[in-house]
């Protein structure tokens, strides 16, 4: 049994964090729009006039101040700060 041999037990429990870190480093497939991380959290950035829904894994979506749209997995009221810069969409004192 795992329970009476803390080597084993101790290989268990790395292996499930490690599969954890995996599934969680996954990237959403953002096309045609730009998949960007920003506070730690995953975007899909999309253009303005860009007419195509948010992915399943990222299904919140957000109006951006500088146009276009963003989705996430969840609602974010004030967006994260860094997000205009990881999109490339900060114009001087911007943001």
């Amino acid at each position: 049994m795992i329970d009476d041999d803390p080597v084993r037990r101790t290989l268990v429990i790395a292996s499930l964090l490690l599969l954890g870190a995996c599934t969680n480093a996954r990237v959403v497939d953002c096309e045609p729009g730009r998949f960007v991380r920003a506070s730690g959290e995953a975007w899909c950035i999309f253009a303005r006039g860009v007419a195509v829904g948010c992915p399943p894994a990222l299904p919140a979506e957000h109006a951006l101040p500088w146009g276009g749209r963003g989705c996430a997995a969840v609602e974010h009221d004030p967006l994260p700060e860094d997000l205009c810069a990881a999109a490339g969409a900060c114009d001087g004192d911007a943001g």
